[in-house]
């Protein structure tokens, strides 16, 4: 790997982190795949501001018109930090060698927004700006608060491949059926781009608030504080 190219299809996932909740359902199964939260050290939902809660408002919108899919062109991911997702992106161009270039990191260039400590004497949320992560980030610390729960593509060994909550078959970023098998860390990664996610009756709650917000103040997303306390930890 050289300062100018990153080599997704080669990359290993460096991590055992945390599992996610509800992303575990076929524990012990060495062809189900499960989300990983990884080890980075999360924001915390009072530091939320217009990445995040733009995030969920997005979510929300998937799982309403397509299961809860996200269509990764609409989210800032970054090809060093999560390859295996970059490469599903329409606007990744990859080298002729395979490689994405690493000037299409973005995880630098657009740091994720958050709320400053405090607002100010005006009632004002500041912004404070937090580079080296991406939106895909965002998602973790949406269900790290208990906001969202991804939902894992299952095995169908009676066909031999993946598929997603409403039964369609699970395509990869050539849009090949991805075959059952022991998962590698990069493999389970892919699958982890192909996850559905769905609102926690929590995270219903503050998506109405926010859609709210949005309606009734005209203000930012930035500036929205969700109802009721956040969860311990």
């Amino acid at each position: 790997m050289t300062d100018e190219t990153i080599r997704p299809l080669t990359v290993q996932k460096p991590w055992a982190g945390m599992i996610a909740p509800g992303a575990a359902a076929c524990d012990g199964d060495p062809c189900a795949p499960r989300w990983d939260l990884g080890e980075r050290t999360p924001v915390p939902e009072a530091r939320f501001g217009h990445d995040h809660w733009n995030l969920l408002a997005y979510v929300e919108t998937c799982a309403v018109d397509d299961g809860g899919r996200i269509g990764w062109d609409h989210v800032r991911v970054d090809p060093v930090l999560h390859p295996a997702i970059a490469v599903f992106q329409r606007r990744v161009r990859l080298l002729p060698s395979g490689a994405v270039p690493a000037a299409q990191r973005v995880s630098d260039a657009y740091p994720v927004r958050l709320k400053s400590e405090r607002p100010g004497a005006d009632g004002v949320w500041g912004v404070q700006e937090l580079r080296g992560v991406d939106e895909v980030d965002c998602l973790d610390d949406l269900i790290r608060a208990g906001l969202l729960e991804p939902v894992m593509p299952r095995p169908d060994r009676e066909r031999g491949v993946y598929l997603d909550p409403r039964g369609r078959t699970v395509l990869d970023e050539q849009r090949e059926p991805i075959a059952v098998c022991p998962l590698t860390g990069y493999m389970e990664d892919v699958l982890m781009a192909c996850a559905s996610f769905r609102l926690t009756e929590r995270g219903l709650a503050v998506a109405a608030a926010l859609r709210r917000h949005k309606a009734v103040t005209g203000q930012h997303a930035h500036q929205f504080v969700a109802p009721g306390p956040p969860p311990a930890g």
